[in-house]
């Protein structure tokens, strides 16, 4: 079975970051079976739509199941194999009560691509999980998707095309996502 764990580091913001995590997420990627693939240019003018380019990417190389973690996340060293626990396609629903930085981009998703898109609903693409046809499904939507800018960027559009998809398959638990920030 061939196993990737992925990331973007594409500017100097994420190189610090990456500075901070990447060594951790080698390990993890050992640890879990898994090659490390990381993303470094984009032909998009916006890097943020580096994720639809990476995700084809993994699709287009053949990997059965696919870890996504954004350049700044830490992987704890206490963390189990995350394919162990998810088998589909699992994203990150955004906790409630909804952290007030939400509301802009629920806002902008209803006046831009979805004018009925529910309040309670909106998912972090910072982790995601795929298994084989997650990763087919996600990447016919993306590969010729027009990038709208959104308030966060491709996260704002990846979650309108994965509920026109219909995923998330599974919801990924808090526990492999937690929000360090403003809530």
């Amino acid at each position: 079975m061939k196993r990737a764990l992925a990331t973007i580091v594409i500017g100097e913001n994420h190189e610090r970051l990456f500075a901070m995590t990447g060594q951790r997420m080698r390990e993890y990627a050992d640890q879990i079976e898994a090659d490390f693939v990381m993303l470094r240019h984009t032909r998009y003018e916006m890097p943020h739509f580096a994720k639809f380019e990476l995700i084809c990417e993994l699709h287009d190389r053949g990997y059965d199941k696919a870890l996504y973690v954004d350049a700044d996340i830490h992987i704890r060293q206490e963390a189990p194999n995350i394919f162990d626990h998810y088998h589909s396609a699992a994203f990150s629903e955004v906790p409630h009560p909804q952290p007030p930085w939400l509301r802009l981009s629920i806002q902008w998703i209803r006046e831009n691509m979805v004018p009925d898109w529910p309040a309670n609903l909106y998912y972090n693409t910072g982790v995601m999980v795929f298994d084989r046809p997650a990763l087919v499904g996600v990447s016919e939507m993306v590969r010729d998707a027009t990038p709208q800018p959104g308030k966060f960027f491709e996260q704002d559009q990846l979650n309108v095309l994965m509920r026109d998809g219909g995923f998330p398959q599974q919801k990924l638990e808090q526990r492999w996502n937690q929000f360090c920030g403003e809530r």
